[in-house]
């Protein structure tokens, strides 16, 4: 074969060190195929080019000489039996070949598979560890396909790279009956070796405000993987309700999840049940998401006191809040945050905060668990007669200090069951204000959203962080930011030494469902798309293979894979912010 040519040195140079390592691991697999001859036969020539897949690829070479491997019916999937979760991409393959050549086998299961004329294989054998568990080689010529990954995810990022290379319409079986002759069944010349910048690229879904049907949120999996994003973070419990089925305390979901009949009466509400979370979960990661649940606790927590209202503030001993003083109703008509939050100085919390995490815990196996955290007046407190038993036995100085109290407990309480607790920008700052009183772990990952407002705080980067900045990458926050400003931000702050970039672990757009243009699924699809492919690409691709005009023109071609996937796209006309 024709080995690699790679640029001229000042070029290589001039590259970043991420894209230079990049480099290395392309050039070391080119020059080993080099040396990899089959008796003569025709082989590709392979020249730097590009392909249309989103997000942008690390490294692509084409075939010069223009090569392809025709599909068809009795093309084999044969897949290495000793990687771990191997068959998840296998069955991933022969689900998406079944739109085009309905009724094929399973995949062939093999140890150490080597290539396989006129199949595709997936195998870690000859995978470059240096790409990691998520990276990948692609290699398509005349006579098959080979994808080739240390692990499961590796391979599951290279089908969904495979896929983008055929034609839209094998996203559909009713495109496919509507011309089959038509379409070209066929796979590009190609040599595709890749891996994410960032291990978290996510997307926060908010289920509270609006109830997101069972469906969308499977659906939702299915996009985020075609994608190669990693996390799906479901917002589980707001004020406007809570959303996960309780054994424990099922007045959570008799009463939690459902709107005030009085004042809000066309509002549909409703709650997942464990059978369907599980369900979400295995669908997720066979397609390699992790589901990150989040309960919004201690200020945001309406929903949880309509059901257990024992768990609210009183300002006197004996005194019992009612029900009726809790009343769910849409986020847009106001309050936008209310004084109502959970009596962080109760023992009584503390129990329900660890019911509820063993709870999550059943459910979702992940590593992170997040608490919220946000948002949370001190209104109630600065009353309370248990805040103020607190405040005279020294455990706090005052109500300022309570959320700190509240969060360092809780963390422990997660550490316990050892997961890691993610919190928003809030959480922090409220264990810097109370200074070395209620530190938290170094465990401890910021979800960072409002630094538009207040700036960064003080030592954020020396643990974890994941960026979710309002406005730049807050979906429901429609006009604020257009999509060439969502393309341009970077992650990581230019002013950061490399130890502190190190703590970024990745980004999130996140589509919150409080205003009114935001309450059907055809209009959290139009929030979602296209944007949502520009924090897929900031977050999986190296910075230097960012490119806004050629993400452009691979997004206008993606977008009729969207729409025979049943996205809905569009412009949203009366949205106002």
């Amino acid at each position: 074969m024709e080995c690699v040519f790679l640029g001229p040195l000042h070029y290589v140079r001039s590259l970043g060190v991420t894209d230079r390592c990049l480099l290395v691991v392309a050039l070391a697999i080119a020059l080993s195929a080099c040396g990899n001859g089959n008796g003569g036969a025709s082989e590709p020539s392979f020249v730097p080019g590009e392909v249309a897949i989103i997000p942008r690829p690390a490294a692509v070479w084409v075939d010069a000489a223009g090569s392809r491997f025709e599909l068809d019916e009795q093309t084999l999937v044969v897949v290495d039996a000793g990687v771990a979760d191997a068959k998840n991409a296998a069955d991933l393959v022969v689900e998406i070949l079944s739109h085009a050549f309905p009724g094929r086998a399973g995949p062939s299961l093999r140890d150490a598979p080597d290539a396989t004329r006129g199949a595709i294989v997936l195998t870690s054998h000859g995978a470059d560890p240096a790409l990691g568990d998520e990276g990948y080689e692609l290699v398509v010529d005349s006579t098959g396909v080979v994808v080739r990954a240390a692990g499961g995810r590796g391979l599951l990022h290279g089908v969904q790279s495979l896929r983008q290379l055929l034609p839209p319409e094998i996203e559909s079986t009713v495109a496919v009956e509507r011309a089959p002759e038509a379409i070209d069944w066929s796979l590009p010349g190609v040599r595709i070796v890749d891996q994410p910048r960032f291990p978290w690229r996510g997307l926060m879904l908010d289920t509270s405000r609006f109830f997101v049907p069972f469906e969308y949120v499977m659906r939702t999996i299915d996009l985020l993987a075609l994608h190669k994003m990693s996390v799906l973070h479901l917002h589980l419990s707001d004020d406007q309700g809570w959303r996960i089925e309780s054994e424990r305390h099922p007045e959570l979901q008799i009463h939690g999840a459902l709107w005030d009949a009085e004042l809000a009466p066309d509002e549909i509400g409703g709650y997942y049940t464990r059978a369907q979370l599980e369900e979400i979960v295995e669908h997720a990661h066979r397609l390699g998401i992790e589901i990150v649940p989040e309960i919004d606790v201690p200020g945001h927590s309406l929903a949880i006191l309509r059901a257990l209202p024992e768990l609210a503030c009183s300002a006197t001993p004996g005194t019992v809040r009612r029900r009726e003083e809790f009343r769910i109703t849409p986020w847009f008509e106001g309050p936008l945050i209310h004084e109502e939050v959970l009596c962080a100085c109760d023992e009584r919390v503390y129990a329900f905060v660890a019911d509820v995490l063993d709870e999550l815990i059943a459910i979702f196996p992940g590593r992170w668990v997040h608490l919220g955290g946000d948002e949370t007046p001190t209104t109630e407190w600065q009353t309370s007669h248990l805040c103020r038993e607190l405040a005279v036995a020294g455990e706090i100085a005052g109500p300022d200090e309570v959320q700190a109290y509240f969060s360092q407990r809780v963390e422990e309480l997660v550490r316990e069951r050892g997961k890691r607790m993610i919190g928003w920008t809030e959480t922090l700052a409220n264990e810097q204000a109370a200074g070395d009183r209620f530190a938290l772990s170094d465990s401890f990952v910021t979800m960072h959203w409002n630094g538009f407002f207040s700036g960064d705080p003080p030592h954020l980067y020396e643990r974890d962080v994941v960026q979710a900045p309002i406005f730049t990458l807050y979906l429901d926050w429609y006009n604020s930011t257009s999509l060439d400003e969502v393309y341009a931000y970077d992650p990581v702050p230019d002013d950061l030494t490399p130890e502190e970039a190190e703590h970024v672990l990745g980004a999130e757009g996140a589509m919150w469902t409080g205003f009114p243009q935001q309450r059907s699924l055809e209009r959290i699809d139009i929030h979602l798309f296209p944007k949502l492919l520009a924090i897929a690409e900031l977050t999986w691709s190296a910075r230097g293979r960012r490119d806004l005009s050629d993400f452009a023109s691979r997004r206008a071609a993606h977008e009729r894979r969207l729409d025979l996937l049943g996205v809905t796209l569009g412009i949203c006309t009366d949205c106002l912010a």
